[in-house]
Formats: C-alpha cells, structure tokens, sequence
C-alpha cells in the first residue's frame, strides 16, 4: 500500500490527493472556459480580428506622400519595400529599434537588404529581397504599392 503524502503537518492519502487535484484541475478548466469561452470561440475571435486588420484600403503613395507616414503625430507607420507599402504601426518592434527607426516613411528596399549579414544575404540579390519580402508579408500588412 502507498504511504500518505505529507504536506506541512497534513497527512494524505494517494486517493484523497487525487481526488483533490481532480478537483483543481476541474475548477481551473472552468474557469478558463468561464473567463475566455472555447478553444473554437477564441479561435474565431482571433480569425474575426485578423480579417477585420486586414480590410485596409489600397494606399498607393509616391515617396514625398510616404514621407508624411512616419509614425509621428498620431499619424501611422508606413515603410516601402521593392514597390511594396507595409503599415508597422502595430508591431513595429524592428522598425523602433534604433538601428531601423530611421527607414519608417521611406523606401527602405537598399538599406535593408544592406542590413543583412554576409550569411543570410548570400551570394544573390534576389535572396536579400526574398527572405524581406517574406519577412515583411508575415509580419505586416501590405496597405499599397510605391508609385
């Protein structure tokens, strides 16, 4: 037979120990279900937000236009990269560092694929505008083109 299980001064039995972490997980499930609904809600929740982010009209700008969107008074963060416009307003960890702040409201296609180093960048152009392209069609939303 098992021995009790001695919390402090409390001596418990293996059964009277299950059957109370039964009722701990039990209650904390509740209330997770309580508190946040479903997986399959949240997962929906989560679906509705992302398609409601993303219904942003088509901004075509000119570079003396996207200037204006330098995240400064009120105003979004815009950056422009091989004729593509990406908003970084929301998530824009990469473009507030003080390496990248400065290429908010520009074209930043030369200096970022500058910015790599020697081992992600490789031998070939195309790989330095194919790893930013993907990087930046994951992260952001792409809100027009550069005219």
């Amino acid at each position: 037979m098992l021995e009790p299980i001695k919390i402090g001064e409390y001596s418990l039995e293996f059964v009277d120990f299950l059957i109370l972490f039964l009722i701990g997980y039990v209650t904390i499930r509740w209330l997770r279900h309580a508190i946040f609904g479903s997986a399959d809600e949240l997962e929906r929740k989560i679906i509705e937000n992302s398609s409601k982010s993303e219904a942003v009209e088509n901004r075509d700008l000119n570079l003396d236009e996207l200037k204006e969107f330098s995240g400064q008074e009120g105003r979004p963060s815009y950056v422009a990269f091989n004729g593509n416009i990406y908003d970084v307003s929301k998530s824009s960890a990469l473009f507030r560092s003080r390496d990248f702040r400065h290429l908010i409201g520009t074209d930043a296609t030369e200096q970022l694929i500058l910015s790599l180093t020697e081992e992600k960048k490789g031998e070939q152009y195309e790989n330095a505008l194919e790893y930013w392209e993907g990087f930046l069609d994951r992260k952001y939303t792409k809100i027009g083109n550069l005219i």
